[in-house]
């Protein structure tokens, strides 16, 4: 549908906990996402193993009615090293 909110600042409203099993990856806004240091994993990801990540978000109780109908993308770049 339409987007109808009229707030600026949605990131800082919107939080995001990352995930891997009980290990918390990202913990904080989606604005500290977007700017933050580059993400590492507790342990290496092996070639040809997967590791299942949950992406939480919660818009903080303290929203108002201006930051309804609103949304956000953020860019996300895997990067594998050996």
């Amino acid at each position: 549908g339409a987007l109808n909110g009229s707030a600026t600042d949605f990131c800082s409203k919107l939080d995001v906990v990352i995930s891997s099993g009980t290990t918390t990856i990202f913990n904080g806004t989606a604005a500290s996402l977007a700017g933050a240091a580059p993400l590492v994993l507790s342990t290496p990801v092996a070639p040809g193993a997967s590791v299942p990540l949950t992406f939480t978000t919660t818009l903080s109780s303290t929203a108002g009615d201006t930051y309804q109908g609103l949304a956000a993308s953020l860019p996300l770049t895997w990067t594998f090293n050996s």
